[in-house]
């Protein structure tokens, strides 16, 4: 996922804020926006696979999930690998 196609919005829900990233991505000569749970779920795929940050600030709301303790471990691996 390229930073130059994507945007965020900051949101708030029950008091909560976070970030909602939106994706432009297009094939041929169609156009999708892939954003919010959807777009999280890519970002958290993506850290994992390729094993780094991404270049911006992903701030998801606790009710998507939020930093599991899996997810801490995997990134302090990540951290301490560089």
């Amino acid at each position: 996922m390229q930073n130059d196609n994507r945007r965020a919005e900051e949101r708030e829900w029950m008091e909560e804020k976070y970030l909602s990233h939106y994706f432009d991505y297009e094939v041929g000569n169609k156009k999708y926006v892939i954003w919010a749970i959807t777009a999280s779920i890519l970002i958290r795929t993506a850290t994992l696979l390729l094993q780094r940050f991404p270049d911006f600030l992903e701030r998801r709301p606790t009710i998507w999930g939020g930093m599991t303790e899996g997810d801490k471990i995997i990134m302090q691996n990540i951290s301490n690998s560089k």
